[in-house]
């Protein structure tokens, strides 16, 4: 009677962190649409919790929900890393663009008075509703 005793205590108990890790990997993928309202934070951060739980709790009793888990929080993490290196690399390809461009983008807060005037000189603006031979004011 005491073998028996034995073999079923060695057996490992269920606890709740394979549940959790299966949870949280789910909530990360089902959250990855929400990037770019929230950013990166809220499914990284489901899918970094959901991966160590689901190590913590692969010898336990729920192996089925410790692997899910596992699985969604690393596919999850591996597609926020594509999206960053991807958005990253958009990013990037379009500030330099607009940097090469040919002067059709201005941001004043980053030009002092004269480079602005230099550039505003250089689009050869044309005042649209006015009689450049008309009298001015003063002349009347």
């Amino acid at each position: 009677m005491s073998e028996l005793d034995d073999e079923t205590s060695e057996e490992p108990k269920p606890t709740g962190k394979a549940t959790a890790s299966m949870i949280l990997g789910i909530t990360s993928l089902l959250t990855l649409p929400l990037i770019c309202l929230a950013g990166v934070g809220p499914p990284a951060l489901c899918a970094i919790v959901g991966l160590i739980l689901g190590l913590m709790s692969r010898k336990a009793a729920n192996k089925g929900q410790s692997l899910t888990g596992i699985i969604t929080s690393a596919c999850s993490l591996t597609l926020i890393l594509i999206f960053t290196i991807a958005s990253t690399l958009v990013f990037r390809a379009a500030s330099q663009s607009i940097e090469n461009s040919d002067g059709g983008f201005l941001n004043p807060f980053f030009f002092d008075e004269e480079q602005l005037q230099e550039w505003i000189d250089s689009q050869n603006f044309e005042v649209v509703g006015e009689d450049p031979e008309a009298p001015d004011d003063e002349d009347r």
